[in-house]
């Protein structure tokens, strides 16, 4: 996976990867579908995913306006096509909805229409692995006998303790920790 470094430049968001440290093609329908995300981590989630729609469309990598000069019935087609691909990679069912949203994100930025709804409906559905509830005391020790590194046990207790998710953990800084009485408050996502 490609790292790119999301840059605010006054009005336009550069895109750079983090090898070259040169702007990608800055290209409008690119700048329009980052503006519509608030997170850098989504930013770079999206456009990862973006970029394996235009390799998988056997596009000139970073050529995005490549992607809207089809007609949309042409683009409605191309989709449903890299969506029969992606079902046909044994992917989990849970997996495809999130591939394909940053891809109707950037066509809905674009003011292409495309039926989503249609899309939707081709979705394998949804397997719940996971998730039947907060994990138990025994999970939690298990976890924590897994490791010796004290980074490790922090970050296990903190995310059992707190119900974050993992994705808070990069941008948490000491101070959007406060003691409150007997307890602590911590701000997981100070930007929002």
């Amino acid at each position: 996976m490609p790292t790119y470094i999301l840059v605010d430049d006054k009005d336009t968001l550069l895109i750079m990867t983090k090898n070259q440290r040169s702007p990608m093609a800055n290209q409008r329908c690119v700048t329009l579908f980052l503006n519509a995300i608030g997170s850098k981590v989504t930013q770079k989630n999206y456009l990862y995913e973006l970029d394996r729609f235009v390799k998988w469309n056997k596009i000139k990598a970073g050529d995005y306006d490549n992607l809207l000069k089809a007609d949309e019935k042409a683009i409605q087609r191309n989709l449903e096509d890299y969506l029969i691909f992606l079902k046909g990679r044994n992917l989990s069912p849970n997996t495809i909805p999130t591939t394909l949203a940053p891809i109707e994100l950037f066509y809905l930025m674009n003011e292409i229409n495309i039926n989503s709804k249609r899309l939707h409906k081709m979705f394998p559905t949804k397997v719940k692995k996971v998730g039947y509830g907060a994990y138990k005391h025994d999970d939690i020790a298990v976890m924590l006998d897994s490791t010796n590194k004290k980074r490790i046990k922090s970050i296990i207790l903190f995310l059992s303790s707190t119900g974050c998710r993992v994705g808070v953990l990069p941008d948490l800084k000491l101070k959007h920790v406060t003691n409150i009485e007997n307890c602590k408050k911590v701000i997981c996502y100070s930007g929002s």
